[in-house]
């Protein structure tokens, strides 16, 4: 039988052993296991060897050693061939890494064992878990040179995922800075490109994945992007391919396996589908940068989010958004070289005031010229944008306020991407300061009447604090303080609410009666609740209280009237804390320790709406700083639009909070 070619990275004994399996090709297969033994470096393989397998009919065209195993390849047939370890079990053709290649015959396939002095596949989970662990710990350059070490190995270069590749590169930070630049040309150039050219809508997008539009009404909620070691870790999801020959339109395939995927493509199938103005436009943009360990990679440094805005004609318009990606996805809260934090990513929360309050909200303004919009912690401004598009008006104008000059840098971006840069004013302001003077500012950009609608998705998770100091303590102080660093290290300044939740929802409260309109403004804010129900509903009632008089300084008559919406089945603290914790046993404890300390025992996501009204008839002055709030659960419904009250297919819930008799 004529031998194959076989090129060996591993022992050096390696090419000994070859030629000896060579010569006893066709002996059967204990003669060339005995013989292979004799030449392995590892006990453990010889052991196995020894083992015997029964397909002693069968004749072994090649041995080779893959970790501490031997792989036997049977013939059988032209360019066909069946992987078989010591004990005769089968092994998948597909193996990560055993690499079939055709030679210079069809009967002479070349095989690469990609091991050598490479990490077997326990060693590279290991390894990736050590990672993630660094860079939520916010040991960056440390897990830099852990996934530079992952991906350098040639098995492990089949890891393309956005996460790896922004990991392992040491000029992220500065790339990342880069993202978004106000670049008006170049911005309008990206929405034709996206919109137009490759049709990136949801439209596309739904029929693109086969999804329902009632399971997937607005947004791409339902894509999950990869993870680092997606691919090539056992358990993860496979990789996508890149070029498919049954896709009618690889321009948007491209597009999504990059942006919504989170896959670095190669630059070759970009320059091919999409042209080389679009790929250097992604460049210019900071939104996608050449891969430091292979530049033949172009690596998505940011996730382009597509959604459908309701309108007031009951039709929808095309929107895109660009924010960072999700923190599972970074593994980190923190980009770039300053200290402001990631952009909130897109989630059911960031769609929720969308879904459930746009249009309605709007029709009920007093504004002639259009409503007057306020966004609390605005984020990549998706909230702010989809009002002002949905109402439809020449005149509407809204301002995003944040602590994050990236957001705001964002908000900006993604307010001239879809066409309402000019109406879009951004103000950084600490939430948590009381400061009269940027409450005097943002009057001014209410034209002296106030706003007509004031929205807020506010950090909300009661992040646990850090137990002891790091470094001190040690022993098991020390290990639950690690444990506690990494809990607290995964919520940044969009995600944690302080230790109860609030520490935003109350200052946010607390500032709108100073800004909203008297005559049907309307405060909305969706959040997470700690113990909802009726002891809430009156702490908030303590919080608009506390409140100032009307923006004018006159006395009005007013009342204010307010609806707390949760879920009929709220988490309680033991469910919550499993949740937050993603299974970690260590981290469970440190959660229940905590919510336990501050006194939360259930946690609802929810919507509270706040409005105003001018009731002139009334005989008695009423101050604008007096609410009743109502606390209204809503039902959980069965069948395919069950869930919470944020999930964007839980069209029951929209319609029982839209018809609500609150709106009158």
């Amino acid at each position: 039988m004529k031998t194959s070619p076989l090129l060996w990275r591993h022992h050096s004994a390696g090419y000994l052993s070859l030629f000896i399996c060579s010569i006893l090709m066709a002996l059967d297969h204990r003669t060339a296991a005995k013989a292979f033994s004799r030449n392995a470096t590892s006990v453990d393989t010889c052991r196995r060897t020894k083992g015997a397998a029964p397909f002693i009919s069968t004749r072994i065209h090649f041995v080779a050693p893959w970790g501490d195993r031997s792989l036997f390849f049977l013939r059988r047939g032209m360019r066909r061939y069946t992987m078989l370890d010591a004990s005769g079990r089968k092994i998948c053709r597909r193996m990560r890494n055993v690499v079939m290649r055709g030679g210079d015959r069809d009967d002479e396939p070349k095989v690469i064992i990609d091991d050598g002095d490479k990490n077997t596949d326990d060693d590279v989970t290991e390894l990736y878990a050590r990672a993630e662990k660094m860079r939520i710990m916010g040991y960056i350059p440390q897990a830099t040179e852990v996934y530079q070490k992952v991906l350098k190995d040639r098995r492990q270069n089949m890891d393309i995922t956005a996460a790896s590749r922004i990991a392992c590169a040491e000029s992220t930070p500065s790339r990342q800075d880069l993202a978004c630049p106000l670049d008006e040309p170049r911005i309008v150039a990206l929405r034709y490109l996206l919109l137009e050219k490759c049709g990136y809508t949801m439209t596309s997008i739904r029929s693109f994945f086969g999804i329902r539009k009632d399971l997937c009404p607005i947004g791409a909620i339902f894509v999950t992007p990869a993870k680092a070691g997606d691919g090539v870790l056992k358990g993860t999801r496979s990789t996508p391919r890149e070029e498919m020959e049954d896709r009618d339109n690889m321009a948007l395939w491209c597009v999504v396996r990059m942006f919504l995927l989170g896959y670095a493509s190669s630059r070759k199938i970009l320059l091919k589908y999409l042209g080389k103005d679009s790929v250097s436009l992604f460049e210019e943009l900071g939104m996608a940068y050449p891969c430091e360990l292979d530049p033949t990679l172009m690596v998505p440094y940011v996730t382009i989010f597509p959604l459908d805005c309701p309108l007031e004609d009951g039709t929808s318009a095309p929107l895109i958004f660009v924010t960072d990606w999700h923190p599972k996805v970074l593994l980190t809260t923190k980009v770039g070289k300053s200290s402001d934090g990631a952009v909130m990513y897109i989630g059911p929360d960031s769609l929720a005031l969308v879904r459930h309050l746009l249009p309605l909200s709007l029709r009920s303004s007093s504004s002639g010229n259009g409503p007057r919009i306020l966004d609390f912690c605005c984020g990549s401004g998706v909230q702010a944008i989809c009002a002002l598009i949905s109402s439809l008006s020449s005149t509407s104008y809204g301002v995003c306020v944040d602590i994050n000059n990236r957001a705001l840098q964002f908000a900006c971006f993604n307010a001239y991407l879809n066409g309402v840069g000019k109406k879009i004013a951004a103000v950084k302001h600490d939430l948590a300061m009381n400061d009269l003077e940027k409450i005097s500012i943002l009057n001014n950009f209410g034209a002296g009447k106030g706003f007509d609608l004031v929205m807020a998705n506010p950090p909300f998770v009661p992040t646990p604090e850090n137990m002891t100091e790091k470094g001190h303590g040690g022993g098991i102080d020390e290990v639950y303080n690690n444990i506690s660093i990494a809990v607290s290290g995964r919520y940044g300044l969009f995600s944690s609410g302080g230790a109860n939740g609030e520490e935003i929802l109350r200052p946010i409260i607390e500032k709108a009666p100073r800004l909203l309109t008297n005559d049907c403004g309307i405060l909305a804010i969706v959040s997470e609740f700690m113990n909802p129900g009726e002891s809430l509903c009156r702490r908030i009632e303590g919080w608009w209280s506390f409140g100032t008089q009307p923006l004018d300084n006159m006395i009005h008559n007013v009342t204010s009237s307010g609806v707390l919406f949760t879920n009929e089945l709220s988490l309680d603290a033991g469910e919550y804390s499993r949740r937050r914790a993603g299974g970690d046993i260590a981290q469970v404890a440190i959660w229940e320790t905590h919510l336990s300390k501050v006194g939360i025992s259930k946690v609802s996501p929810g919507l509270l709406y706040i409005r105003t009204a001018l009731t002139p008839a009334v005989p008695k002055v009423v101050s604008a700083n007096e609410v009743n709030v109502e606390h209204v659960v809503v039902p959980r419904m069965k069948g395919p639009s069950s869930g919470s009250l944020w999930t964007p297919h839980n069209n029951a819930a929209v319609e029982f909070t839209r018809s609500h008799q609150w709106w009158g």
